[in-house]
């Protein structure tokens, strides 16, 4: 699949249940993406309703979710659209969760922990632009 030249009409979806991480990764990418859509979810239902609402290029999937598991969520989607592209995050940075990630078909695994804003950058240019 050809990567679009820019982001308009592009669109994040953040799925996480910690409102102030979802709030922070959000201003991060409207600052720098002003074309980008930014939806929110706070939970795995949420998220699976947004998908064709929004249609989401890109997803960042926190692995722990209130209702479901990020992990399974990211194998469903990606059954059901391949085309999506799959950011884990997660406090978590275990080996264990990057190959869970891997097999569950993520496309990039990242640890919050070790995230900033240029790397929250350098992933959507490299996936979404």
């Amino acid at each position: 699949m050809a990567k679009a030249t820019n982001a308009e009409g592009r669109t994040v979806l953040i799925v996480d249940d910690h409102g102030p991480f979802r709030n922070t990764l959000k201003d991060i990418i409207v600052a720098r993406f002003t074309s980008i859509c930014c939806a929110e979810a706070q939970n795995g239902t949420d998220a699976m309703s947004l998908l064709d609402v929004v249609e989401p290029d890109l997803i960042f999937m926190d692995i722990k979710l209130p209702d479901n598991n990020g992990l399974k969520l990211t194998r469903h989607i990606k059954k059901t659209y391949p085309e999506k592209v799959v950011i884990i995050i997660t406090q978590h940075d275990i080996p264990e969760y990057k190959e869970a990630s891997m097999e569950c078909g993520a496309d990039y695994f990242v640890s919050k922990g070790s995230m900033n804003s240029d790397d929250i950058v350098r992933l959507i240019e490299h996936f979404v632009l």
